[in-house]
């Protein structure tokens, strides 16, 4: 798997948060890009994320093909959702709080997909910001850290 994607989160004091980590699994992939820019230069295996759940990973040389538009299948393949079965997932939010299945975080397993639900009363105490991380362990015990970055929490 690549390197973490860094993602940064705003969650606002007082109110529920949702979102939805995609995640991938694809042996093409040398560096995650994060959010696809129109004109940025991307080198072949660089992958980029059109919206959660649509990733691609760059073929050729691109500047300006978008992902999955007609015609940029030369320079853009679609990523594989990553099959969290038998995977166990959990987010910690350093010494606030720790998601797992069933407890804040709904997996769906074959689309690599983790919704994330933050209750108001979670984060009632939370400094300005805390770094988090989304650990996976697969059957064998091994762990990967495929997302992570900081949630930044803002008064209403």
């Amino acid at each position: 798997m690549p390197e973490a994607s860094k993602q940064d989160l705003t969650l606002i004091m007082g109110d529920a948060y949702s979102r939805v980590f995609a995640l991938f699994s694809d042996a093409r992939v040398k560096q995650w890009r994060g959010e696809w820019h129109e004109y940025f230069m991307y080198e072949p295996g660089e992958a980029v994320e059109l919206e959660p759940g649509e990733a691609f990973v760059a073929l050729l040389k691109s500047m300006v093909a978008k992902p999955g538009a007609e015609g940029s299948e030369e320079f853009w393949s679609p990523l594989t959702p990553k099959d969290l079965t038998d995977y166990e997932v959990t987010l910690v939010c350093g010494t606030l709080f720790t998601l797992t299945e069933g407890h804040g975080l709904t997996v769906t397993p074959k689309l690599g997909k983790i919704e994330v639900e933050v209750e108001p009363a979670q984060i009632a105490a939370a400094p300005t910001s805390e770094r988090y991380y989304v650990q996976i362990v697969n059957g064998e015990g091994k762990p990967s850290t495929p997302v992570s970055g900081t949630m930044i929490f803002k008064q209403p």
